[in-house]
């Protein structure tokens, strides 16, 4: 396997990981750090759960796709399609709600360019 491609499946692995981790069991310490104040609203804290159970699957495909080269596509393509997924969702709010905080912005950039790597790996990866 190419080593920007392992470079690409462990970082994109690992923030899913960990931040799929945070929303699941720590969501209140994890927004926080966003600015962002999660009472005991109990449908809250499950619409926002949810989502992160889908984050965990995607990081075991990446983490599946760096030790077994038959699901390095899939890995890739799932990769592509959650940080892109994010990315622009943030664009659209942003242009829909206005300006966020910074540390917002930043999640939104990198999202957008883990997006693109994957997005330029999976292309890589493709026949011609």
């Amino acid at each position: 396997m190419v080593w920007t491609n392992r470079i690409l499946l462990v970082t994109g692995a690992l923030i899913a990981f960990v931040l799929s981790l945070a929303v699941l069991f720590a969501p209140a310490a994890f927004y926080a750090g966003y600015g962002i104040t999660v009472g005991g609203d109990i449908a809250l804290l499950n619409e926002m759960k949810a989502p992160a159970g889908a984050i965990l699957l995607a990081a075991l495909v990446m983490a599946v796709g760096l030790i077994n080269p038959a699901w390095l596509g899939s890995a890739l393509l799932v990769g592509a399609l959650l940080y892109l997924g994010f990315g622009l969702g943030r664009v659209i709010a942003l242009t829909s709600d206005g300006i966020p905080p910074a540390s917002l912005l930043a999640a939104m950039a990198v999202e957008l360019l883990l997006g693109l790597g994957f997005s330029q790996a999976l292309w890589r990866q493709s026949p011609r």
